[in-house]
């Protein structure tokens, strides 16, 4: 999966436009806004597996 995305970036990145420093930019708002709701779940699903017998 890492070298799909590597070649993917580097395909890109040839392309000679700065779109890949653009998308990369939005990806990283996305997981920024992401990631508060990835920890809440893991937190539920965790708590649901102790308590639920």
């Amino acid at each position: 999966m890492d070298m799909l995305a590597a070649v993917l970036l580097l395909v890109a990145y040839l392309r000679g436009q700065s779109e890949h420093v653009e998308r990369l930019w939005i990806e990283g708002r996305l997981t920024w806004q992401m990631l508060p709701l990835l920890i809440l779940t893991f937190v539920v699903v965790g708590l649901a597996q102790v308590l639920l017998p």
